[in-house]
């Protein structure tokens, strides 16, 4: 596992060993893109990748018990595919009235 951040330019370097990598941009929240997953890369030797990023794609909902009550501090996991295999992409946990909001990646 690695991480970087980007420059003021949108550059970044990362150091991974060799073989197959997933790799998941993340923006700063608030930033008004969608999240990233790019499936499976090929490392060998220097390998440059860029992202396109685009709009965010929000998906948001409500918890509610069997009898309509709103359920706070549940946790809602949210998985997304990247080929065959389920990710898990975010955990996040719901507000006072049950409600959750997430931002979905694009994947390619």
């Amino acid at each position: 596992l690695a991480s970087t951040n980007t420059d003021g330019s949108g550059l970044y370097l990362v150091r991974v060993h060799p073989g197959r990598h997933r790799v998941m941009i993340l923006p700063q929240e608030g930033a008004g893109f969608a999240p990233h997953i790019r499936g499976t890369i090929p490392v060998q030797v220097d390998t440059a990748q860029a992202f396109r990023l685009r709009g965010e794609r929000l998906i948001h909902g409500q918890v509610v018990t069997n009898a309509g009550q709103a359920l706070s501090d549940a946790t809602v996991e949210v998985y997304v595919y990247a080929g065959s295999e389920p990710i898990l992409f975010d955990t996040v946990g719901t507000d006072e009235d049950g409600g959750f909001e997430v931002n979905l990646p694009t994947i390619d």
